[in-house]
This record gives C-alpha cells, structure tokens and sequence, in this order.
C-alpha cells in the first residue's frame, strides 16, 4: 500500500482543515484585524522625522549664511587716492 493510498494527498486533508472553521465561525465571533487592534505609529514617526529632517536643513543654510556674511564681509567701495582718479 502506498502513501497516497494510506493517507491521502495533502492539499485533500488542507481543504478539508480551513473549510470547517470558516463554517464554525460566525461574523459575531471574529476578531478585529490587527491593524484595527494594534495600530501602528509608523507614518507619524516617518512624518516627524521627515519634519525634522526639513527644519535641520533649514537652520543649516541660515546658519551657513550668517557665518559667511561675519567670515567674510563686504568691502567697502575705497576711494581713489587724490591725483589718480584717471590712471587704471
């Protein structure tokens, strides 16, 4: 006697497994989904993060800013010396 003929296939014995407590169950005894249960604070963590990201980026350039304008200040226009306002 073979295996298949001892036991049966195994996709037989796996329909006949899910289709009865699909049929016990009754819309009333279900539970929630996970997602519904459990919620996840993936997207608000990713938000925040993202905000943050974008205010650092922000002080960085005024902070970059600041530091070139005191480092390095503009020249002030110097005035020709007297009696040689026409030599280049």
């Amino acid at each position: 006697m073979s295996r298949m003929e001892k036991f049966g296939s195994r996709a037989a014995g796996r329909k006949a497994q899910s289709k009865e407590p699909r049929r016990a169950q009754d819309d009333e005894e279900r539970l929630p989904p996970r997602r519904q249960k459990h919620p996840s604070s993936r997207q608000k963590f990713s938000k925040w993060f993202y905000n943050s990201l974008f205010i650092l980026f922000v002080l960085l350039v005024a902070a970059l800013l600041m530091w070139g304008r005191n480092a390095f200040p503009q020249e002030k226009q110097v005035q020709p010396a007297i009696g040689q306002e026409g030599v280049k």
